[in-house]
Formats: C-alpha cells, structure tokens, sequence
C-alpha cells in the first residue's frame, strides 16, 4: 500500500524496548525515512551479573550457549554496519517500571504514537488507557503466535512462514486489534539471530507506510479472535536441540 508523507512530516514517534536490538532499531530507521521524528525511551533493567560462558553451558547446554554466542555476534556485526544511522536516534534512558516516566516523555516530545519493539514487559492497565495510540510490533504472526518468545516456538516447530505484526496493545497479551502484517520466509532459519534479521528487515520495509496509513486513518484495525499463547520458554526448553 504506497501512503504519503505529508501527515508524517516531522511527527515524534516514540518507540519503546528494553534493547538496542535489530528490530527496535530498524523500526526507528523506517520511521525516519518515512518523514516522521523517531525517538528511542530504552526501558532497560539495572544490570545484573552475567554469567561467564561457563556458567551459561552449565545451565543451558553447550548447543544453547554456541547459538547465544552466534546470535550475538550477528546483532553487534547488524549494529556496526547501521552504526551511522541509529547513532542519529535520540535515545532517552527510562527505568524499567517507570510507566510515569514514560508517560511524561512522551507528554513532552507531544508523540504522535508510541511503538514497543523488542519491549519484554507488559504494559500495564492505566497505562494503555493514558496513551491514545499504543501500538506494539510483534515479531510473528497473530493470533497464532501470542506470547513473549513466539520466535523460539516456531523454531522448535520447524515453521517457514514468520512474520511481524503491527497491533494495538491491549490489556490481554498480544490480542489487540491488528493494523497490518507481513509474512516472511527467511533463507536460513538455524537460529533466532537469523530470523531477526530478516524480520528486521520486514520491519523497515514497511513500518513507515504503516504507520503514516495509521496516523490519517486511513486504515481501520481488525479483531484477531481466537488465537494461540505460547509460554515463555523455560531452561529446560532452552536446553533442548532445536
């Protein structure tokens, strides 16, 4: 769906996560370039201590531990490559928790919209009824795969179809109303880094024609209705071959 840029022009988007990730940061990236003045509020925990790569084989298994280590690499190599880009973001650090911080950021940068992208915590009730268009990007399709984690579930599952989907926060996790989404069919699926990637690159394709469609309501949401939740994987599940 080819949009304009007239309405986008110079708007603050605020997009919310918890990590300087390949999909939050291509979600800015295609907000700037659709015309609109992304911003970034990191909601990052206090950092704790990390584990050495000991302890992780320890806990997890040496298969897990050589794919975090990959998976890694992967996003840092994504990052210096982009660095030219998103060194041009505007990042304001937020607490985790501080819902009242959040609110006044966006309050005083006057965001058209808030966007959560690579976010790992849910947003509470009073705050989902304070903002007027809080959108969340989830990396897979809905309904079928709700959840924190929906990319290691369809990896265990030998799935070729993924996706992102563009959907309002609501006050159950991921069911609401869908704006847009796109499938994806990554080349090479061994590991999660790899699949971020392509989705992250779905993201930046078509998250800025999303949303200035959005802010001219031009596009009216949909119901998901029945749909599927999937846990957050626990250590034991993270152990297991993929």
């Amino acid at each position: 769906m080819a949009v304009g840029r007239e309405s986008a022009e110079g708007q603050c988007v605020l997009v919310i996560t918890n990590r300087l990730g390949m999909l939050s940061v291509s979600a800015a990236l295609a907000l700037r370039q659709a015309g609109f003045r992304p911003e970034v509020a990191l909601m990052r925990a206090a950092a704790g201590r990390r584990g050495s790569v000991r302890d992780t084989i320890a806990n997890y298994g040496l298969t897990y531990t050589i794919e975090r280590i990959a998976d890694a690499a992967l996003r840092v190599s994504w990052l210096i490559l982009a660095r030219c880009e998103w060194r041009q973001l505007e990042v304001h650090e937020v607490p985790a928790g501080d819902w009242d911080g959040l609110a006044r950021l966006a309050d005083r940068k006057r965001a058209a919209a808030l966007v959560s992208a690579s976010f790992a915590y849910r947003f509470p009730p009073h705050v989902i009824g304070r903002h007027k268009l809080l959108l969340n990007l989830h990396p897979a399709p809905l309904p079928d795969w709700r959840g924190a984690d929906p990319i290691y579930w369809m990896l265990r599952r030998r799935e070729t179809v993924f996706g992102v989907t563009l959907h309002a926060v609501a006050e159950k996790f991921d069911e609401g109303d869908v704006f847009f989404s796109a499938l994806a069919q990554p080349r090479f699926r061994f590991s999660r880094g790899l699949v971020e990637l392509c989705l992250s690159r779905v993201a930046k394709s078509h998250l800025g024609d999303w949303m200035s469609a959005i802010i001219r309501g031009d596009v009216v949401p949909r119901s998901q209705g029945t749909g599927t939740y999937w846990p957050l994987p626990t250590k034991r599940n993270q152990c297991e071959l993929l």
